[in-house]
Order: C-alpha cells, then sequence, then structure tokens
C-alpha cells in the first residue's frame, strides 16, 4: 500500500517507488522535511 499526499517532493516519491511490496505511508512533507529525509537517506541503499 502506497499513499502519497500532495506535499511529497520527486525524492520522496522515488524513495517510495523503491520500497515495493512494503507499507509506506508519506502524507505531508514539505520542501524542508524533504531535505531532512534526503540528508537522512543519503547513505541508505534500497535495492
Amino acid at each position: 500500500m502506497l499513499e502519497i499526499g500532495a506535499g511529497a517532493g520527486a525524492f520522496t516519491q522515488a524513495l517510495a517507488e523503491k520500497v515495493p511490496g512494503r507499507r509506506l505511508h508519506v502524507v505531508e512533507i514539505d520542501a524542508d522535511h524533504e531535505r531532512a529525509l534526503r540528508a537522512y537517506t543519503s547513505n541508505v541503499y534500497v535495492t
């Protein structure tokens, strides 16, 4: 199940698409939160 709200940016959507078969709920992420998420996941690789 994948839910992405209108507040999610391209990076968040791309990250969500790399997690198939898992429940990922992204509702509201503004640009500041997305930058923080990008920094947090900069060394995380999803294969």
